[in-house]
Formats: C-alpha cells, structure tokens, sequence
C-alpha cells in the first residue's frame, strides 16, 4: 500500500508480490478556498456548491509539487520500464483539481473520477450524491488542464459508497475493491480527503 508514510516522505516502490495487484499511492487533495479564503468563498458559493470549495492556486502548486515528486519516485523504482498509471479521484472539485495538477506531472491522460472516494465529512453525511456535494468540473476549470476527464458521472456505484462509509474502515475497503480491479503492477493514484487519510493511518 502507497509510497509514503504518514507524514509525506516518500520511498522507492518496490516491485509486486505475489498477492499484490498494484501499487496504492493516497493523496490528500491541496489547499481549499473555504479555509484559505473564507471571503471569496462566501462570494462564489451557492446552494450548488456549498460542499464543495474549490482548490486554491496554491492548492494547485501543491499538487504539481507531488506530482513531480512522484514522477521522480517512480523514475528512480522503475527506470525506462514504467508500469502502467491510472489516476483516480474523489469528484470534488478541490481533489479533482489536484488529481489533474498532478497528472500533468506524471503525464497521466486523464482523471478518473470515482464515486467512492469521496469520503469527505459532507459526503459521509448527505451522501455521495447529496446537494451540493460535488458537480461535474466546469468547461473553465477543465481548460486549466492537459488531463482530460475520463469520465462524468463518476464510475462506481453511489449507494455501494454510501454503505461503505457506514463501515468501520469503509473507505480502506474502497480503495481495496479499485485496487483489484486495475492490472496487475499498475501504479493506483488515489487522490481524496483527510477522512480517507485518517482512516489508512489508524
């Protein structure tokens, strides 16, 4: 699981064992308007985006920072034998920004966005699909990046997310059933929020 420990360091990746099916590499989603610029967000925000703050230019340079970061990380494990990269997000809007900043990085061709890894406390609560929770990324926002979105709605199914986040350990079974169901020795980019995170460092 992953190529960092709980404070951002990262290693090298080590080839799969057997009984692994790919590598995991969890991401907390960059700086958010709603906490960074509680002013401008109050002016943007609406009944339909109210769950969902958007990434701020420095929340992008985060992500384009790791991003580069592990673009390095898995030049140094694979070398010119790269395996396969699919970059996966949470639909809110702050992580699918980030998810495309660091697809730039890693020269991943799009973002995928993924239903059940949006385990923020809003979507816990209301659901996945719940008012306000998260859209589809606008015209301009996707102007913005060399990613294409893979897909709108996001795959995966919003009632199987929303009974996994009743779970103990819900979202640690998400990501397991994604993770099995990519290619054996691919590179999993998981790109979410800091309940996710919390529950793997548990």
């Amino acid at each position: 699981w992953g190529s960092s420990d709980r404070f951002g360091r990262f290693r090298p990746l080590d080839p799969p064992t057997p009984g692994m099916s790919c590598h995991v590499v969890v991401i907390r989603h960059g700086e958010r308007m709603d906490e960074a610029d509680r002013e401008q967000w109050r002016r943007i925000r609406t009944p339909l985006n109210m769950h969902d703050a958007p990434l701020t230019e420095e929340g992008w340079r985060q992500g384009t920072v790791v991003g580069r970061k592990l673009n390095g990380i898995l030049e140094q494990s694979f070398g010119s034998t790269r395996p396969p990269l699919v970059v996966c997000s949470s639909p809110a809007a702050r992580a699918m920004s980030t998810a495309a900043a660091m697809a730039e990085q890693l020269r991943a061709p799009s973002v995928t966005p993924v239903y059940a890894l949006n385990c923020c406390a809003a979507a816990q609560t209301c659901g996945v699909t719940g008012e306000g929770i998260c859209g589809r990324p606008s015209d301009e926002m996707m102007a913005t990046w060399t990613a294409k979105l893979a897909c709108w709605p996001p795959i995966g199914d919003p009632r199987r997310a929303n009974e996994l986040f009743r779970k103990r350990k819900g979202f640690v079974l998400a990501v397991t059933e994604l993770a099995a169901e990519q290619p054996l020795g691919t590179v999993l980019v998981v790109v979410t929020h800091r309940e996710g995170i919390w529950e793997l460092c548990d």
